[in-house]
């Protein structure tokens, strides 16, 4: 399993280095600012590494009929699953990790800091879920290479991004909303719901593998 980690970790780790750059420069303009809905462009920076290198990754396996050659040596479909869902797991906890801290450090106002790990933490569950659906899609030959997902995908970035300011009063409305329940502590109990069900697609990605069956 190690050896299928370390032959697909190479665009996971690529793609970590410009998302913790472009992180960076947006926290240094949080810190300046204290706007919280420009959080929102800086999230994005959490799943795009995972995205775009589970996108490059399955993209060589099918150049290179990786999973063909998979069968052809002595490993088990977990291992194969595991692999995968250990790469996308630890680079969504890497990225949500140094978000944590390099705002710590950055954002010296404590009532800010305690409104925004909060979001960071639950936005990572969000992406760990995101990543191990994308995997059983693959799985079900839902194909992510096709053309409308990925122009889904950056159309959706791009709307953040370009058109942000315009959607800024909405922005903060929902984000009262979120404030409101963070305040009442709740927000804690979705993260092992969070977690449960990350390890129940783990579980149903190894069935579908086993049995080449669509659930």
């Amino acid at each position: 399993m190690w050896t299928l980690i370390k032959n697909n970790s190479v665009y996971f780790i690529l793609y970590t280095l410009v998302g913790i750059l472009i992180s960076t420069i947006h926290w240094f303009d949080i810190g300046q600012n204290k706007g919280l809905t420009s959080i929102f462009k800086l999230l994005i920076w959490t799943l795009l590494p995972v995205f775009f290198a589970i996108l490059q990754n399955e993209e060589n396996e099918k150049k290179n009929n990786g999973y063909l050659l998979l069968k052809a040596i002595p490993i088990t479909d977990k291992d194969i699953i595991y692999s995968k869902f250990f790469l996308s797991a630890i680079t969504v906890i890497f990225m949500t990790l140094y978000n944590l801290l390099i705002s710590f450090f950055i954002i010296k106002n404590t009532e800010f800091y305690k409104t925004i790990y909060p979001l960071v933490i639950l936005w990572g569950l969000c992406c760990l879920i995101y990543s191990a659906n994308i995997y059983i899609g693959k799985l079900k030959n839902v194909s992510i290479e096709n053309p409308k997902y990925v122009i889904l995908m950056i159309a959706l970035v791009a709307f953040f991004l370009f058109f942000y300011d315009q959607i800024t009063e909405q922005l903060n409305y929902v984000f009262n909303i979120f404030i409101s329940f963070i305040n009442t502590g709740f927000w804690v109990l979705l993260i092992p719901i969070g977690i449960f069900i990350y390890i129940k697609q783990i579980k149903k990605a190894i069935i579908i593998k086993e049995n080449n069956i669509i659930i």
